[in-house]
């Protein structure tokens, strides 16, 4: 589905060019016929010779943005014919009319998550966006008490009868500075991973 609306695009750029060389072509003719009168009426005395030099640079502009469009029409051959995996040279036909560019969502949040999704350089940086916020959310824990309850059952000898253990154990953190840096780290982690993903 991209590639088609590549292409599409790249055949209506190249519709687009044909018809300004066109009308570029018209534009030369006037051109011409504008310093071909100019200077005819110099020539009979009745102008100056500064219209025939604004003709003149008229007429050589419009001859310039004529080799331009030649050449941007040229480039845009061999692009669609590398597309085509055609030799670059190789003649392409006027297009009748611009070829229509699929019906999409073109609006800017759906293109961004498009193109999110397709790279794998971005893919990477959303792993590594949420490894480094489990690591800001284990840091962050490391500030409760850990409560631990275990039961099993109490091998006895000596002809006792059996019975069950329980156990309770409870670990809680002294403020010496250790989960604290855990914490600024892991959330810098977080913050500078994260702009790594934005500017990607």
């Amino acid at each position: 589905m991209a590639a088609t609306a590549h292409d599409a695009m790249r055949g209506r750029e190249q519709a687009v060019r044909g018809r300004a060389l066109a009308v570029n072509r018209e534009v030369i003719v006037v051109t011409r016929g504008m310093r071909a009168a100019a200077e005819v009426r110099y020539g009979a005395g009745q102008g100056d010779q500064a219209a025939v030099i604004k003709a003149l640079g008229e007429e050589t502009a419009v001859e310039l943005e004529a080799t331009r469009l030649e050449g941007d029409r040229a480039a845009a051959r061999e692009m669609l014919n590398a597309l085509l995996v055609r030799p670059a040279s190789a003649p392409l036909a006027e297009p009748l009319r611009p070829r229509l560019v699929p019906a999409a969502n073109l609006a800017a949040a759906s293109l961004m998550e498009r193109a999110r999704g397709g790279s794998p350089a971005l893919a990477a940086s959303g792993a590594e966006v949420d490894a480094a916020r489990t690591r800001a959310t284990l840091a962050e824990k490391a500030w409760y008490p850990d409560l631990t309850v275990g039961a099993g059952p109490l091998i006895q000898t000596n002809n006792r009868p059996p019975g069950v253990a329980a156990t309770v154990g409870l670990n809680i953190p002294l403020p010496w500075g250790k989960e604290a840096s855990e914490q600024q780290a892991a959330t810098a982690q977080l913050g500078a991973a994260q702009q790594r993903y934005e500017a990607g």
